[in-house]
């Protein structure tokens, strides 16, 4: 038993099953005299429900997941070659991607009776998109260990070290950069690293837009799509009531002639009672007539 195989079980588990499961490998630990792997099984955190889905898509959804990572990693390669037509094309199969996880998330969830709530399906949607733009977060979500859902604003990298836990943390490099300077030309070295990291803000920034721009227009055009969608099924629906307009026209029509016709077989009939009723009136006073 060691650290690393008892970590790799516990974040593949569902969260009911965690702290069971971890109690039992920190005894097993120490009941084998191994006092620092039981302290450290028993400090291994439990995952957040939108962590747990993470580890168990890139336990099960190898592919899918992949190709996620992958688009992220084109992502930046179409960004500086200022490929706008593919920039548009990964933000879309981005999106696709990113729902078809999601569901796929939930599915697994609902079969092993684990409710998965709105949030819990933002928060899963926020880590892969995170893990889509940012190498750090792509990397923590291949490994499957996660305890937290992950955010990416853009600033900095998301840090994700190969520990059992693995916690993510955002740093500054270009910072870390700056600490190392030190010695003979102090300040000129540090004026250097000053512009070093003014240069790498600016970039990191750029690089934000990129992704929000390119997930803006993933949405725009989901709802041009929607909207295009809608108005066809609009026009559908003209194209089925003129449809109907039109038979209801013939339907009026052939009763109107039904109507015209019935009216003149009444009219007949009327002239044939009138004529008959003369008849009678004839009779009865031929009648009279022979009486007296």
């Amino acid at each position: 038993m060691d650290l690393d195989s008892v970590a790799d079980e516990l974040y593949g588990l569902r969260p009911s099953e965690f702290i069971s499961t971890r109690t039992i490998r920190a005894l097993e630990a120490k009941q084998a005299g191994d006092r620092q792997l039981s302290t450290s099984i028993a400090g291994l955190k439990r995952p957040t429900k939108s962590a747990w889905l993470v580890n168990v898509l890139s336990r099960q959804c190898h592919e899918q997941l992949n190709e996620l990572l992958g688009l992220g990693a084109d992502m930046w390669a179409a960004q500086d070659r200022l490929a706008g037509t593919e920039l548009r094309d990964i933000a879309r199969r981005r999106l696709e991607v990113v729902s078809a996880l999601i569901q796929k998330a939930r599915q697994i969830a609902r079969e092993i009776s684990e409710p998965v709530s709105d949030e819990t399906a933002r928060e899963l949607g926020s880590t892969l998109e995170a893990a889509f733009a940012d190498p750090g977060a792509r990397d923590a979500v291949r490994f499957g260990r996660l305890t937290a859902a992950l955010n990416y604003s853009g600033f900095g990298e998301i840090d994700q070290h190969k520990d059992p836990q693995q916690r993510p943390r955002v740093v500054d490099k270009s910072h870390k950069a700056e600490q190392r300077i030190t010695g003979a030309g102090h300040g000129e070295r540090a004026n250097i690293a000053q512009e070093r990291r003014r240069a790498q803000s600016a970039l990191t920034e750029a690089r934000a837009d990129v992704v929000r721009t390119s997930q803006e227009m993933g949405r725009r055009e989901q709802e041009v799509a929607r909207a295009k969608k809608e108005k066809a099924r609009l026009y559908q629906q003209i194209a089925d009531l003129d449809a109907e307009l039109s038979r209801l026209k013939v339907e009026a029509s052939r009763a109107t002639d039904e109507f015209i016709a019935a009216q003149q077989l009444c009219d007949g009939a009327q002239s044939t009672v009138r004529a008959a009723e003369v008849r009678v009136i004839r009779a009865r006073q031929e009648l009279d007539d022979l009486e007296s």
